[in-house]
């Protein structure tokens, strides 16, 4: 059977992976947990505010100047320290710099035992309390020692009486169970005097410190933890508090999944809307158009007695046509983008009109987001390619003067244009079929037959090509919708397994025991 700590390591190695994903540094993280288990030491964290006495204690225990002394914050790191089988660890103080109490923050995470300093003066200091009283509702094995300068024992007493009843007191206004305050150790030292007498040799001094008494209650106190049983569920605390919890709180904390896709659900119904309101207008003009155009279309066909001839008389009106359509339908495309840009301002935080005198290219390039880049990437030259690529109708007969016109009319509608040389077709055909049927039909009635079919064709083909190409378009504007909604999608359901994942770990790292 696998040892429980060699387990805890394989656990923590098949769990990067998860954890990863949501902390920065899971990786070092987990390392530093590794290292901490191969070398199966109880890690005492020296825990309080700065010069309070914490690295005069830590020279006091090791008999030796080995830990830094100062009035001011000295310690800005961790530093640990071997001593009698266990690890020290000298952290910043309590109410030190913002950068050092986040040092102590990070370590207290990973320390088995904490040993809380606190001077005579910061026995009734609010904060020191609470932070005594938060490691005490987590269960955090605590062992407290009141560093004193009075050497008068009544006035020792008092303190000692003081702080006691400090404590009780805090536990009665918060609802604390006392007996959590009653089990708590606590010893009264003059951690300076302890540390003359250790350094110097002097006996005496010691005794009169009280630091003999400590160091007696200290080891019985750490004998407690020194089982293989109790540094396992030591261990699992740490896990628990470095790693566990913090990426449990990423998982199970609220998600913006489900907002975003609402979200995103909402711009691609409504852009849908957009989409068949453009197209239904698209057919309305495209009707009236043709409509507008018949007069013409009935005097070419009466005046042109060749191919040639109708096809430039057939050009001209379709310039008409595709000007007023492509200018028709630039200007609602122009709308719907300064439309949509105002709303993702307004969704930003930002007022729309602050904007309103600046260029849209210039203020596409001071905004940043990738619906932004999309809709700078929708200019002038981009609709000019899809309507080149919008062409689906092939003409043979017209090839070598459709290459040259549509390089001339380059962002002028070309499917429109292709569609009018289509009517020279059509018509040619049916001036052909009038000679060979002249016989059965009069030529009055023929000549409506003409306009009317071709009206229709010309109108059906040219609804169908603007219609394909504002569905193009708009292709092109979901995109970025489309492939964040995916992205989303994708997420919740990895985080959701990742949360099914997590919770399985943690239950079978918290399962892991020692056989009785």
């Amino acid at each position: 059977m696998m040892n429980p700590f060699e387990h805890y390591k394989t656990l923590l190695a098949s769990a990067c992976g998860i954890a990863s994903r949501y902390l920065p540094d899971a990786s070092q993280r987990i390392e530093q947990l590794v290292e901490q288990i191969d070398e199966r030491k109880v890690h005492v964290m020296l825990f309080g505010a700065y010069n309070a006495g914490k690295s005069t204690l830590i020279n006091t225990l090791l008999g030796e100047e080995r830990a830094v002394v100062g009035d001011i914050p000295t310690t800005d790191a961790v530093h640990r320290y071997d001593w009698d089988g266990h690890v020290l660890l000298d952290t910043p103080g309590i109410n030190a710099p913002i950068a050092h109490e986040e040092v102590s923050t990070e370590q207290l995470k990973r320390a088995n035992l904490i040993l809380f300093v606190l001077r005579q003066e910061d026995q009734d200091a609010q904060n020191i309390i609470e932070r005594i009283f938060a490691l005490i509702a987590q269960r955090r094995p605590l062992f407290v020692v009141l560093n004193y300068e009075d050497s008068d024992p009544a006035a020792i007493d008092r303190i000692q009486s003081s702080f006691s009843l400090t404590l009780l007191n805090h536990a009665r206004k918060n609802a604390i169970d006392e007996r959590l305050v009653q089990q708590l150790p606590v010893i009264l030292m003059n951690i300076r005097t302890a540390s003359r007498g250790r350094l110097e040799g002097k006996a005496k001094l010691l005794e009169h410190s009280g630091f003999e008494a400590f160091i007696v209650r200290f080891k019985q106190w750490l004998q407690h933890f020194d089982s293989e049983q109790q540094l396992l569920k030591q261990t699992f605390g740490i896990i628990e508090r470095a790693l566990l919890a913090p990426v449990a709180n990423c998982i199970d904390g609220e998600t913006p999944h489900a907002q975003q896709l609402g979200a995103i659900d909402a711009q691609l119904e409504h852009m849908a809307r957009q989409q068949q309101q453009l197209k239904n207008s698209a057919r309305h003009l495209v009707r009236r158009e043709i409509l507008a155009a018949r007069p013409a279309i009935e005097a070419a066909l009466d005046q042109c007695t060749d191919p040639a001839s109708l096809t430039r008389a057939l050009e001209v009106q379709a310039q008409g046509i595709a000007e007023k359509l492509q200018q028709w339908l630039e200007g609602e495309l122009q709308s719907m983008r300064k439309a949509q840009i105002n709303e993702l301002l307004s969704g930003a935080g930002i007022d729309p009109k602050l904007y309103s005198n600046i260029e849209e290219s210039e203020l596409l390039d001071k905004l940043s987001g990738p619906i932004f880049a999309q809709l700078k990437g929708i200019n002038q030259d981009h609709l000019t390619s899809l309507l080149v690529l919008g062409r689906k109708l092939k003409i043979p007969m017209l090839k070598g003067r459709w290459l040259s016109t549509l390089q001339k009319w380059a962002g002028r509608a070309a499917p429109v244009v292709q569609l009018v040389f289509a009517i020279a077709e059509i018509f040619m055909a049916a001036r052909s079929e009038d000679k060979e049927n002249e016989r059965n039909h009069s030529r009055a009635l023929q000549r409506i037959q003409w306009i009317e079919e071709t009206s229709a064709e010309v109108e059906s083909a040219l609804v169908q090509s603007v219609c394909e190409l504002i569905d193009q378009l708009f292709r092109e504007q979901r995109k970025p919708y489309e492939e964040s909604r995916t992205a989303l999608q994708g997420a919740a359901s990895q985080r959701e397994k990742d949360c099914s994942d997590w919770h399985e770990l943690t239950r079978t790292l918290q399962a892991l025991e020692f056989p009785a």
